[in-house]
């Protein structure tokens, strides 16, 4: 018998085992990706291979953070409500990578594009665990009502110097769980500060000081989410949006430092429905005053840090710093199909039927 009768003769007997096993594998394989529609109305195509949403540069405010510490310093027992603060951060979306770490978003929506733009805001607390030296740890009070909201806006103002424009459009994610994180920050320098602000457009805070410093926030993985379909077009699993391993450092070098945030409460964040649209929000108007505290323009949260930011003076309550932070996403897990299942049985029949028949003829 010619080599080639012979080839096609050992194909048919388990190609239909390595086809089947192959398309099974490849079910497999896909469900770490994430489908996100950029633009909610399949004008641009979605984005199939989606592995994370990448924020830009933003402010981290510990609301409450200075006075948070010096009630753990100065009591010598459990120290849960007087030593809590709430942390608030708002950030634009920059990037979407794909499951290889490689920017993929398409032309036609850049992140920073002229027509559209995604923004987001988050509220939560901690209570200050520990303090030595000149660092202090952190864990999320998961017993807090706390928020994670994601808008699309068709009229892009998000603002970092002023805080403005970043809940303003359609809510198309909100999250309401959060789970166990912890977090840190280190003051590197006491005797010595610097510029506040020292981003690339120049220093819009008057010679604002600041203490130099460096920490981290953990994953912080949040759940009871409510999505939009038109743009998270997968279940996303529970607590499957989170903040990974959120930097923290000064000066800001990246980004304008926010005069104002937005100022909705815990309990219930900005939008009460996922269709929900939300005009409610800082002012796109810079109002630096020495202390960054009581300006009195509008309802937003105004960072109250003092002549130098991170040190202890009287009247002072707050603390910021900056953050960078990008939010993978995990699609729901899915129960395979009964034809999926098929599909790998006939598989292994195919492989089984193929092994059965060499072994007859080896006889």
């Amino acid at each position: 018998m010619r080599l080639s009768e012979k080839f096609k003769r050992v194909s048919r007997g388990i190609g239909s085992g390595v086809l089947a096993m192959s398309l099974s594998a490849g079910l497999a394989g896909a469900a770490n990706a994430y489908t996100f529609d950029a633009d909610g109305t399949g004008g641009t195509a979605p984005l199939n291979n989606v592995a994370a949403l990448d924020w830009g540069p933003s402010t981290f405010l510990a609301l409450g953070g200075v006075t948070a510490i010096a009630n753990f310093n100065a009591t010598t027992d459990i120290c849960t409500t007087v030593c809590s603060f709430d942390v608030i951060t708002q950030a634009k979306l920059v990037g979407i990578t794909d499951t290889g770490d490689n920017n993929i978003i398409p032309g036609t929506f850049t992140g920073v594009s002229p027509t559209t733009e995604i923004t987001m805001v988050a509220r939560f607390t901690e209570n200050v665990t520990k303090v030595d030296g000149t660092t202090a740890t952190f864990a999320v009070d998961t017993t807090k009502a706390m928020y994670v909201e994601i808008y699309f806006d068709t009229s892009p103002d998000a603002v970092a110097v002023s805080g403005a424009g970043y809940t303003d459009g359609r809510l198309i994610l909100k999250g309401t769980l959060l789970l166990d994180s912890t977090g840190t920050f280190t003051v590197t320098s006491l005797t010595s500060t610097v510029n506040l602000d020292q981003s690339a457009d120049g220093d819009s805070y008057a010679g604002q000081q600041s203490v130099t410093g460096t920490g981290n926030q953990g994953n912080l993985s949040v759940g009871n989410l409510t999505i939009d379909s038109t743009f998270f077009t997968q279940a996303l699993a529970s607590f499957g949006l989170a903040f990974a391993n959120a930097s923290l450092a000064l000066p800001f070098i990246s980004v304008n430092p926010s005069d104002c945030l937005a100022d909705y409460a815990a309990a219930t964040g900005s939008g009460t429905a996922i269709t929900g649209l939300n005009t409610s929000d800082c002012i796109n108007a810079h109002n630096f005053a020495a202390n960054m505290a009581g300006q009195g323009l509008d309802g937003g949260f105004r960072p109250n840090i003092g002549p130098v930011n991170g040190l202890f003076s009287a009247g002072v309550t707050d603390f910021m710093a900056q953050t960078d932070f990008n939010s993978p996403l995990t699609p729901a897990a899915v129960v395979p199909e009964p034809a999926s299942f098929l599909l790998l049985g006939a598989g292994l029949l195919g492989m089984g039927g193929y092994a059965r028949r060499r072994n007859r003829k080896s006889e």
